[in-house]
């Protein structure tokens, strides 16, 4: 079974899944020729090929549309060892075929996509991240010089002192 935005699917399929583990751009060989490899995270991608039967053309056309959406990513539930795993991803490309039927029919079949994770399923935790050497950093995007914060038991917490500059002793 594959969920596309909230669209269930259960249909024959072969799904190939692809586990890519994306490094950073301070990665690379080291003066001492070791490889140092700053991993970002676990980013999924599928590859679908779904066997849609001639009774569901209607619905057919629907996942065409909705695969081919110009938009920024879609919720996909993908089978994931024995469950499912759920991710926002982006849907790169999609193909089909046009198959002509007695009496000049045409239909659309043998439709394939690839999936591709938006966000990291799996990255490494401050823990990890720790014990591999790594500067233990907070998530945070354009963090004002001066700023600090402090890791806890509940992540990280931005901490406010007062200003030594105008105490006075």
């Amino acid at each position: 079974m594959i969920q596309i935005d909230g669209l269930k699917w259960e249909v024959p399929c072969d799904v190939q899944r692809t586990a890519e583990m994306t490094a950073s751009e301070i990665s690379g060989l080291m003066l001492d020729r070791r490889y140092f490899n700053d991993v970002l995270g676990t980013y999924m991608r599928y590859s679908v090929t779904l066997a849609v039967p001639p009774s569901m053309d209607r619905e057919y056309l629907e996942l065409y549309e909705t695969l081919t959406q110009p938009v920024g990513h879609h919720s996909f539930i993908m089978p994931y060892g024995m469950g499912t795993l759920e991710i926002t991803a982006r849907v790169e490309s999609v193909t089909d075929t046009m198959v002509r039927m007695p009496k000049n029919k045409q239909v659309w079949r043998g439709i394939e996509f690839d999936v591709i994770a938006n966000h990291p399923t799996k990255e490494m935790g401050l823990e990890e991240a720790i014990a591999y050497g790594f500067p233990a950093l907070p998530e945070v995007v354009d963090i004002p010089v001066g700023t600090l914060y402090e890791a806890t038991t509940a992540g990280w917490v931005e901490v406010q002192y007062d200003d030594a500059d105008v105490e006075e002793f």
